[in-house]
This record gives structure tokens, sequence and C-alpha cells, in this order.
């Protein structure tokens, strides 16, 4: 008998809070080091780690924000590919788990608190699928969000794909959008060398290629970034948007974070020749394209900002905040930071001064004047 969605969803609950307070679930190896030690993987050195260092933005009222100067100086860590054997892949966030050593790997950021604190790792699943084929593991932490797809995933695969094996397998999250489904065939990976998990389903996989993030989720790997911006050249159409040299980006069809004055604001800012674009309603060439053929770019934050990995060397960056940050808000700085784009970033007046995600108002003054110093 088939068991409802919402009776599935209770037996998690209780499985999760079951393992919780037994405290069953395997520890985390925060450290690639750590499994190293335990002798238990084939594991390849690509490049050693080294300190990196940001350039300190300028906020344009004059708000500068601690998370900027703490986020200065940051490490990227070595690059490894290893091999493991008889890996479980549970839940739909991708976590690692190595049966017969009792460990499990954090699949994407080196932050075991997001295991701590999600039960999306212990969910109980009904089925488990056997993959007799060597795979690679594209899935991680938040695998639909379209900035940790491209941010997170694509750069880990970037750069290790010249490393993996001809007939490689990739477990891909089951909601990929399509602009990543489209990059990653631009890698040369073929739509059926692709696995989708489905949904309450372990993956037991014979053979299993990992690697881990470089760095954290907010920062970049300097020359991952510049071969994902190479990319490119496949996508971008120099045509149809050489005109658009200065962009607007909105987020009025967003639930966050929306500019409460924008109608004012792209009425002035359209009187000095920038052009309007949301960015749901383009497809992956549109949007690359907008991005690499503009020269300055004006946007509140959001998954529409990660096109800065495409956007071409010297372009000027206005991104725009509410008055209360979140510790990820330095993403798209650390991207500019690798490619050679001049940042600069305003923190505005919320309607809620509390809450990361509120709608907020700019001033159109000092746009327009930060416009005029980029051109």
């Amino acid at each position: 008998m088939e068991i409802p969605e919402i009776g599935l969803k209770l037996i998690n609950r209780l499985s999760w809070r079951i393992q919780r307070s037994l405290n069953l679930r395997a520890p985390v190896i925060k450290r690639l080091d750590e499994c190293v030690k335990l002798n238990q993987s084939n594991f390849t050195l690509i490049s050693s780690g080294f300190n990196a260092r940001h350039t300190l933005p300028v906020e344009i009222n004059g708000k500068n924000h601690k998370y900027f100067e703490e986020a200065l100086d940051y490490s990227v860590e070595d690059n490894y590919l290893l091999k493991l054997s008889d890996v479980i892949i549970k839940s739909e966030r991708g976590l690692l788990h190595l049966p017969k050593i009792g460990y499990s790997f954090e699949h994407i950021n080196r932050m075991p608190w997001h295991i701590e604190g999600s039960s999306d790792y212990t969910k109980y699943s009904f089925s488990t699928r056997k993959i007799t084929e060597p795979s690679y593991s594209l899935i991680g932490l938040c695998p639909g969000a379209h900035y940790h797809l491209f941010s997170d995933i694509l750069q880990r695969l970037v750069s290790v794909i010249e490393h993996l094996p001809n007939e490689v397998k990739f477990i891909c999250p089951s909601n990929a959008n399509n602009a990543f489904l489209e990059f990653i065939r631009q890698l040369g990976i073929n739509r059926k060398n692709l696995i989708f998990p489905r949904k309450f389903e372990n993956l037991l996989i014979k053979t299993l290629y990992w690697s881990p993030a470089r760095t954290l989720s907010r920062f970049q790997c300097p020359q991952t970034v510049k071969q994902i911006n190479k990319l490119k050249r496949h996508f971008a159409d120099d045509r149809k948007y050489t005109s658009s040299s200065a962009i607007y980006i909105s987020r009025n069809d967003a639930k966050s974070r929306r500019i409460t004055n924008e109608h004012q604001l792209i009425k002035r800012l359209e009187d000095h020749g920038v052009k309007t674009y949301c960015l749901a309603g383009l497809s992956v060439k549109e949007q690359i394209s907008i991005f690499h053929n503009a020269r300055q770019i004006i946007a509140p934050h959001g998954a529409g900002l990660v096109n800065l990995l495409f956007a071409s060397s010297g372009t000027s960056v206005l991104e725009l905040f509410p008055e209360k940050l979140h510790l990820g808000c330095t993403c798209y700085w650390s991207i500019s930071n690798c490619l050679g784009l001049k940042y600069s970033y305003a923190v505005c007046d919320s309607q809620n001064p509390i809450s990361p995600n509120s709608d907020f108002v700019v001033s159109i003054n000092s746009i327009l004047a930060w416009l005029s110093m980029a051109e």
C-alpha cells in the first residue's frame, strides 16, 4: 500500500527526532585531511590552497558594513578529487555517508552546522537505488537555488572535470534549472549521463568521485571564477545587447528585497540611458549576453547577480542592500574581485530594519551620482 506524502513527512520528522535524541547520526568530517588520515579513499591533489584577499569596496552612502571588512582575507583550500567506495547519498541535499566507517561528508560548504540544524540530512528513505557506474555528485546545499547551482556546484565541477574518467555518470539535483543543465552540457556532459534521484530515495553508489568546496559559499576561488567566465563565449550574443551599456536589474517580481520607490528610480535611470531588465522571463543566453555587454550594472541583492560571473573586466557594479545585511552578502563582491569588476554597494533604508529580506527605499540622487562617476 502506498503511503501518502503527509505520512512520509510525519515519519521523516519522527525519524529525525529519534536520531537526534539518541545521537545516532554519523560524525561529520569537517576537513578533507581527516578523511585522508582514515586511509579509506584514493585521492588526487589537483592544486594547492592559498590565501586570498579582497579589495575593500566603497559604500556610496557612507554606511560601510562590518561584513565586508571582516571578509577581506579568506582561504582557498586545496583542490582534491577523491575516489570513494560504497557510498550512500542521503536526502535531497546530498549528504554522503560511508557506512563501513561510519562517517559522513557535508557536500557543499565547510560548515557542519548546516547538518546539525537541518532535518533534511536525516530523512528516512523508503527505497535505495544501486548505481554501479562510476559517478560524481552534483547535489549539495540548496540544490534548486540559482545562486548555489552556479556559485557552488558549477564551480566545484569546473575545478575537477578534466580529472574525471570518461565513463563517469553525474548525480544531478532533481530540481536543477534549465540554465544549469545547459551549462553542464557546454562542459561536454551528455544528458544521458545524468542521474536524477527520486524523492525519498537513497543512492548506493559503488564508486563515487567527490571533491569538496574550496571556499565557503560567500567566497570565490579566483581561478575557477575565471574558468566559468570563459564559458560565456558559448552563449553571449554581442549583436543584440551592445546598446545596453548601463543596466538596472529589477526584483519587482520577487517576494523580498524589492525597492519601494523603483518606479521613480527606473524613470530617472531611463533618462540617463539605463536599460531595465527583469531576468525571470529571459533565457540563459539572454541573461549572459546582457551582463557580458554591460559596462555599468545596478541591482538589488539577489540571485540574478550570479550573472556577474559573465561580466567583462572593468565593468562597474552597484549592489543595493536593505538596512540589515546577512552574512552571505559579500558573495557578489567576491565574484567582482575575482574578475576585476569595479564593485560598490549601497545600504538603504528598510521598511523592516531588522530583516535582511525587507523591502527598502533607495536614494535616487546617490545612485545617479555613482552612475555619472562610473561612466
